[in-house]
């Protein structure tokens, strides 16, 4: 029986926005069994960091993350057996005071997921 999982998501952020999103599993009926991150997740969200942009609103330098969601028991089973995800983000520009920002055909998210599952043998 699966009862533990992680889901690592590896971002470089080369758009000149930062990226907030959450993500819920469906089932094939399109109904909703699992919200992510978890309510055992530290935030409510994920969060993608903005790159680092001169005044002219060009990037300087990518914004890089890396978070792990943790799943218990249930909703490692939920994440693997559930076809499709719904996910729903906003995005917030990276300069302050209402300076403008460059957004170009060259930029580009680096975005990267791995999984892993841990077992237990109940031999009773």
């Amino acid at each position: 029986r699966v009862n533990y999982g992680e889901i690592t998501f590896s971002v470089e952020n080369g758009v000149p926005v930062g990226i907030k999103f959450t993500a819920t599993v469906l089932d094939s009926n399109y109904n909703a069994v699992l919200k992510l991150p978890t309510i055992y997740n530290e935030k409510e969200y994920l969060e993608i960091p903005n790159p680092q942009v001169s005044s002219d609103g060009e990037v300087l330098q990518v914004g890089v993350i890396e978070q792990t969601l943790q799943l218990f028991n249930e909703d490692v089973i939920k994440f693997i057996k559930n076809p499709y995800m719904q996910i729903s983000f906003s995005f917030a520009t990276t300069n302050a005071a209402n300076q403008n920002v460059k957004f170009r055909t060259s930029n580009k998210i680096n975005f990267s997921v791995k999984a892993n599952a841990s077992y237990r043998a109940d031999f009773n």
